[in-house]
């Protein structure tokens, strides 16, 4: 489940480089995620869901269901942006290195130094099975899926089985 976040601008760019989080010309900037009560709810939510409730299954880098995706705002279609997991999200905000204005969660390749996963990536990983929910944790997500389709929210979800054609 990929919880998206529009990263905004923080500030002027220190030099001229090329980015090589967002593959542009933008630099050393920084980027930040405003933490507002939306997302505080948001991740609360996830947290309490965040479970491996079959431990013993098979093998996974990362059996958690939640990512952030993290995009610029304004940024061309091609930008792929950054992808967390939850834990490494979690960990980050714990660590208060990260820590922007105003409550924010400050973003840069420099910051991250290189652990966040990219857009393609990450597809591969879940499609290869090295990320994913296992048995029960999958029936457990079933549930929260279940309660924000009843919330009016919407939920996009991955399957793994193929599904039989229409006769």
């Amino acid at each position: 489940m990929v919880q998206y976040k529009m990263l905004e601008p923080e500030g002027r760019v220190r030099r001229p480089a090329v980015d090589e989080l967002f593959g542009d010309d933008e630099g050393e900037q920084e980027w930040t995620v405003r933490i507002n009560d939306q997302f505080t709810d948001e991740l609360s939510r996830m947290r309490r869901f965040d479970r491996d409730l079959a431990p013993n299954g098979p093998y996974r880098l990362n059996s958690g269901a939640f990512f952030f995706k993290l995009v610029r705002r304004n940024a061309a279609t091609k930008s792929a942006g950054i992808l967390l997991s939850l834990g490494h999200l979690n960990q980050l905000m714990d660590g208060g290195e990260l820590n922007g204005p105003a409550g924010g969660l400050r973003i840069s390749y420099r910051r991250l130094d290189g652990q966040y996963l990219r857009g393609d990536g990450f597809v591969e990983l879940v499609r290869s099975g090295y990320i994913g929910t296992r048995g029960a944790t999958t029936d457990h997500m079933e549930a929260l899926i279940e309660a924000s389709l009843r919330g009016g929210k919407a939920v996009v979800a991955g399957i793994q089985t193929a599904l039989e054609p229409a006769s």
